[in-house]
This record gives structure tokens, sequence and C-alpha cells, in this order.
């Protein structure tokens, strides 16, 4: 695979950075698994869903290199077998797309916050130091949102208004597997993200070489 021997003859150039390496493969990078029309139909449908200008809308992902940087465990509850590490994008995949936009980003967190203050879930006590809402925290450090760790419940429940707006894209059937979405803060976040998964894959190459 022409774009995986890219990628690896890159990461052990030590004048390549992580961000470079980032930008090259991934945020700049045209899609391994989309044709033009397809990503340039996605971002748009993205943009429309999520009320962001299209220039905001990133794919990323083993749709956008043509292979996955981490393993990937089986999931019995998704029917989806083990699939090794750079193994190619397949029927399992998703594609997974960045949204960078700081007003849709401080939204997010303003209702979190709401929820925090009003008490959190009843029926599972406060929010503060649930799994939930540690791994909110986590990817709030990081600079991006999953929607499967925001608020899920009654007013505040965002999730819900989340998968709302990626059914409605998946609805289109611009391509044929799942559409994900993730919230970035800002393109510094998003490339940093990226870079810190290629700064591990490094490293362990390099373990693997000594």
């Amino acid at each position: 695979m022409e774009r995986l021997e890219s990628f690896l003859s890159d990461i052990k150039k030590s004048e390549m950075t992580y961000e470079r390496i980032a930008q090259k493969h991934i945020l700049a990078a045209r899609s391994e698994n989309l044709s033009d029309d397809q990503e340039r139909d996605l971002r748009i449908a993205v943009s429309d869903s999520f009320k962001v200008p299209v220039t905001s809308v990133c794919v990323v992902g083993s749709a956008k290199l043509g292979f996955r940087l981490f393993r990937k465990p089986p999931n019995e509850k998704k029917e989806t077998p083990e699939r090794a590490q750079f193994s190619a994008f397949d029927d399992y995949s998703d594609v997974d797309i960045a949204v960078i936009s700081q007003g849709t980003f401080l939204s997010h967190w303003r209702k979190v916050y709401e929820f925090f203050s009003d008490g959190g879930y009843t029926t599972r006590g406060n929010w503060v130091g649930n799994s939930e809402s540690n791994n909110f925290s986590y990817f709030l450090t990081h600079g991006w949102v999953r929607p499967d760790y925001l608020p899920g419940t009654g007013a505040y429940d965002q999730r819900l208004a989340w998968q709302a707006k990626v059914n409605e894209i998946n609805q289109k059937k611009i391509i044929n597997v799942p559409v994900k979405v993730g919230l970035y803060f800002d393109d510094k976040f998003l490339t940093g993200y990226h870079a810190n998964g290629i700064r591990k894959i490094k490293e362990e190459n390099d373990r693997t070489q000594t």
C-alpha cells in the first residue's frame, strides 16, 4: 500500500516533526477511500447539519489514510472483528470527521456546566466523579469533545441532538459506511491530537528497532 509505505517512511525521518507528518498524511491530504465528490458532499452535509462553515470540516482517520493507525479490538456488541494496526479501511470502518468550531465547542461546554450546576443525574448522583465525567474531562483537556461523553438526560441531552445531526448526514447515503463526528476547539488541538498519536507510533517503532 503506497500511502502506508510513505507514512512509515516519514516516521523514520528525524527531520519530520509529528505535526508535519499529521499535516502531510491526514490534514492536507486527499482521502484515500473517498472520491473527491464523496468528500466534498460529506463536508457540505456536515456543514449544513452542524451549522458551521464547510472550511471547518475535515475528514480524518482511516478513510483519509486508507489504513488504521492503531489496532481495533473485537466488539461483540457491534459484531466487529479484531482489526490489526495498519490494516486497510474496510466495511467495518467508520468515516471520522472533525468539526473545528470554537463557538460550537463553547456552546456544548456551557451546557455541561449548566448540567453540573443543576445537580447532574438525579438517578446516579452528582455527575462529578463518575466515569462519564472523567472521560469528558480527559477529552476536554485535549481540546475536543466526543458525543458519547456528553450528558445524556432531560433538558441537557446533548447526545440525542448530536446523534440526530449525524443521522441526518447518514440518511443522505453519500457513502455506505457510518459517519462519526468529533468537535475540536481549534485546528491546533486537531493537529496536536493526531501528532500525539503519530508520536506513540514512532516511539513504538523505535523500540522495536533497538
